[in-house]
């Protein structure tokens, strides 16, 4: 009863520690439980009925951005321009679909993904495009169903032939685009800095000087974002990548998640208390055959390992158990949600995780059974 009571919680303990290090590796943060590094906010003006009378009044104009910068905690600010023409995208190859978007651009300085390449050559009919992951998310789960299109992922939708298509003050020019990568911050398209300001110059007929961002990124230097949100709270901004929400939902899936891994390690430290008692009874119910096999010649280091011999088998064959069950099921995850989601050394990661609680285990099963007291034996 007591191995069966120990392989059982050997079991669950290790299948629980398996799932929740890859559901800790799906959400994509460290596995020390570490804090997101992204301070950044993307702050515009809270909409009125004042603004639906002149959009002019979301503009956020220098003597605000230079106020924002003085609340504690903020570390620097960076405009967001938006496109002040027409424009949509297609999808060339075997996929037909098209849809009318806008383009924003900011400093690549701000940009969360690698700057190398992004910028635009005259020269060259191609833009490189920083894509929203929700954008991404968007057409998966809404437009490929309903129009029969492929899903996609990160990796797919780069390779595929894009084309915007701009007009305005009479002209209309079609230009290849491609993928850059694509972003979880700014919930937009963004394009070069030195394109959108040749366009809006272009087709819409305004200078750099004539155009105020919409929107600014708002870089946080503490911890602790208190200052920086009573600001936005007091003077009606808005956060649109809704940081404080993603935050807050994160630490929740953070805590969810440390609490199965204890309680995992918890279960497996029990299952060791298990073996070692059941361990510790075995001996003591064979103490007189102990110490028969004694007197005939056996040395105590091979009778140890004889009757300990159980519990090692046994543990091994239950980890063994406990990872294939658990492989399985997060093999049957990726398969599900591999086309929508990424997953980069997942598997890697779990057999990691599955040596070192095997070798653990098994290293503190081997220290426990040598303190194991046997009376009668000299």
């Amino acid at each position: 009863m007591p191995i069966m009571l120990s392989s059982l919680s050997l079991f669950l303990g290790t299948f629980i520690c398996v799932i929740s290090f890859f559901f800790l590796s799906f959400i994509d943060t460290s596995i020390l439980f570490s804090d997101a590094k992204d301070k950044f906010y993307i702050v515009s003006k809270d909409i009125s009925f004042l603004h639906t009378i002149n959009k002019n009044f979301l503009n956020i104009n220098d003597h605000e951005i230079s106020d924002l910068t003085y609340v504690r905690g903020v570390k620097r600010v960076g405009k967001i321009y938006s496109s002040e023409f027409p424009c949509r995208i297609f999808l060339s190859s075997n996929i037909n679909y098209y849809s009318e978007v806008f383009l924003e651009s900011l400093d690549n300085q701000y940009l969360a993904i690698d700057k190398t390449g992004f910028n635009w050559d005259p020269s060259q009919n191609k833009i490189p495009l920083i894509i929203s992951k929700e954008f991404l998310h968007l057409y998966n789960y809404s437009f490929v169903s309903s129009n029969g299109l492929p899903v996609l992922t990160e990796k797919t939708a780069e390779l595929l032939p894009l084309s915007i298509e701009v007009k305005g003050n009479s002209n209309r020019k079609q230009y290849k685009a491609t993928i850059h990568g694509f972003s979880d911050r700014y919930l937009s398209i963004l394009v070069p800095m030195e394109f959108l300001l040749w366009a809006n110059n272009y087709y819409a007929g305004k200078t750099k000087s004539e155009i105020r961002p919409t929107k600014l990124v708002v870089e946080i230097s503490e911890n602790d974002p208190g200052p920086f949100l009573d600001y936005i709270e007091k003077n009606n901004y808005v956060i649109q990548n809704n940081k404080v929400g993603i935050s807050e939902n994160i630490k929740l899936i953070k805590v969810i998640i440390i609490f199965f891994v204890f309680l995992g390690i918890s279960i497996i430290i029990v299952s060791l208390f298990f073996i070692y008692f059941s361990n510790q009874l075995l001996f003591e119910k064979e103490r007189e055959n102990i110490i028969k096999l004694q007197l005939i010649g056996h040395s105590f280091a091979f009778i140890r390992s004889q009757l300990l011999n159980r519990s090692i088998v046994a543990a091994i064959i239950t980890l063994v158990s406990a990872f294939s069950l658990g492989y399985v099921g997060i093999i049957y995850i990726m398969n599900q949600a591999g086309n929508i989601f990424e997953f980069e050394n997942i598997k890697l990661r779990i057999f990691i995780v599955y040596a070192v609680i095997t070798i653990s285990f098994l290293l503190i099963i081997y220290i426990t059974n040598r303190r194991l007291k046997i009376r009668g034996v000299f």
